[in-house]
């Protein structure tokens, strides 16, 4: 008993007893600290360099089983992995994977930014297409007054031009569609046909405008989606705290 009692205090003696290349002890510091490990002098290597990583990492990746001569724990790699590679090139591997997901998870905000911006401006179309429209037809009225008609005979004779030209649906809601304006300013002559030409220029506009916000909040939403994708997927020591 004596006997096993030194040479369990003795590391160079337990580090012989090591299996499947684990020639090398170390105790841990970060990693159930006080704890006897045997490995190889790759992970003892990775250690060393880390610190609290290494020893997460090697934690992760060795068997884990004990020692039957030495009461202790093993971090020997199964013959199948490349034990040189996990250990010199894992935590290479997990800052890569790691930087890639933060890198994605930042991309994804961005695109985030740019649907709410877009968003934003989607809400504000439509009123400013109306107040422009508004606008188009105050300065129709004005220039018509100033050519000595009435008010009350502006509208009239614009609210007849509009009802001919199927710029009002049989439910009474104007559809003011360029395509529509068009045919009204080619129907019309005078002030009505260049109120036909300002009101198609606006509709254009919003139409335009229209299209482009909601192709950037279609692109930005599948980047999003790729780039979550990839800030959620797995690299070597994403779920150990590294």
């Amino acid at each position: 008993m004596a006997y096993k009692k030194t040479l369990a205090d003795n590391h160079l003696s337990e580090g012989a007893l090591g299996r499947f290349g684990d020639t090398k002890m170390h105790t841990t510091k970060h990693v159930r600290p006080g704890s006897d490990w045997h490995v190889n002098p790759q992970e003892k290597q990775l250690m060393n360099m880390y610190g609290a990583k290494g020893e997460k990492l090697v934690d992760s990746i060795g068997s884990g089983t004990i020692n039957p001569y030495t009461g202790k724990e093993e971090k020997w790699l199964p013959l199948a992995i490349s034990i040189a590679s996990l250990a010199l090139g894992g935590m290479q591997a997990h800052k890569s994977g790691k930087a890639g997901n933060q890198q994605a998870s930042s991309q994804a905000k961005l695109s985030q930014l740019q649907i709410d911006e877009a968003s934003k401006a989607l809400e504000k179309l439509e009123p400013t297409k109306e107040a422009r429209m508004e606008v188009a037809q105050a300065e129709y009225g004005q220039k018509a007054e100033g050519l000595g008609m009435q008010k009350e005979e502006v509208g009239q004779q614009l609210n007849t031009a509009i009802q001919k030209s199927g710029l009002v649906t049989s439910a009474g809601v104007t559809q003011k569609k360029s395509s529509i304006w068009k045919r009204f300013q080619h129907a019309q002559k005078g002030l009505l046909g260049e109120l036909g030409k300002a009101m198609g220029g606006i509709e254009e506009w919003y139409e335009g405008e229209k299209s482009r916000l909601g192709g950037i909040i279609k692109r930005a939403g599948l980047q999003k989606k790729a780039f979550k994708d990839q800030s959620d997927s797995w690299y070597l020591g994403k779920n150990i705290g590294l």
